[in-house]
C-alpha cells in the first residue's frame, strides 16, 4: 500500500521561461504564456502517463507485506532522495542497519557478512521522499522531451492533433494517429523509453 504523505506542490516539467524559447520567444516575453501554461501542463501529465510514475518530488509512506524473507526491498518510487524511517512490525530498524539505492529505489539490509541478514518476513513501513525537484532536478531527457511536446502543440494550433497526413491533390486521403499516440511525439518517445516503466501484464 502506498500513501503520500505531502503531495508536490510543483508538477510542470518545465519552466514558462523554457516554454517560451521553445516557441522563438525571449525568455522574458510574456505575451503567449495563457496559451503555453495549459500546453505545459498537457506535456507534462502526458509524459508522466507515458513514463508510468510520478516525477514530482512527494513524501510517501509505504507498506509492504511479505511471508518470507528476501535479499530487499523494492520501493515502488525512485528515485529516492531521503528515507526518514524502515519499520518492520512496528519496530524501528536503524538507519545504519540499511542502505539505499537512491536511483532504483532498492533497500538492502547492512551485514558484516556476504550471506545475511536477509530483509526479514513481516510488514515493513516505509516513509520516504521519492521524485524530482521540478523543474531543475529533471534529467535533461525528460525536460526535452516535454519541450518537444510544447513546441509540437504550439505549432499545431487549429490542426487536428491526430492527423499524420493530408493528400488534397486529386481525391482527399487523410491518415491518422492511433489516439494515444500523438500526445508523446516518436521523438520524445525515444528521449523518455528509458525511463518508462516495465508494463505490467
Amino acid at each position: 500500500m502506498l500513501e503520500i504523505i505531502t503531495p508536490a506542490t510543483e508538477t510542470r516539467l518545465i519552466s514558462i521561461e523554457a516554454a517560451r524559447v521553445a516557441i522563438g520567444l525571449a525568455d522574458d516575453d510574456a505575451s503567449q504564456d495563457a496559451a503555453l501554461e495549459p500546453l505545459i501542463d498537457q506535456a507534462s501529465a502526458a509524459t508522466v502517463a507515458f513514463i508510468g510514475q510520478p516525477l514530482a518530488r512527494q513524501t510517501y509512506r509505504e507498506t509492504v507485506f511479505s511471508r518470507l524473507a528476501s535479499d530487499s526491498l523494492i520501493l515502488s518510487r525512485f528515485p529516492v532522495a531521503s528515507i526518514a524511517s524502515v519499520g518492520v512490525d512496528g519496530a524501528d530498524i536503524d538507519p545504519e542497519g540499511y542502505r539505499v539505492d537512491l536511483a532504483t529505489g532498492i533497500v538492502h539490509r547492512r551485514s558484516p557478512t556476504r550471506c545475511g541478514p536477509w530483509w526479514p518476513a513481516g510488514e515493513t513501513v516505509v516513509e520516504y521522499a521519492a521524485g524530482h525537484e521540478l523543474p531543475d532536478d529533471l534529467p535533461a531527457d525528460i525536460q526535452r522531451a516535454a519541450i518537444l511536446m510544447v513546441r509540437q502543440a504550439h505549432m499545431g494550433a487549429g490542426r487536428d492533433p491526430l492527423l499524420r497526413s493530408e493528400d488534397t491533390d486529386g481525391v482527399a486521403s487523410f491518415s491518422y494517429f492511433a489516439a494515444g499516440a500523438a500526445a508523446v511525439p516518436l521523438e520524445a518517445q525515444a528521449l523518455l523509453s528509458p525511463y518508462q516503466l516495465p508494463a505490467v501484464a
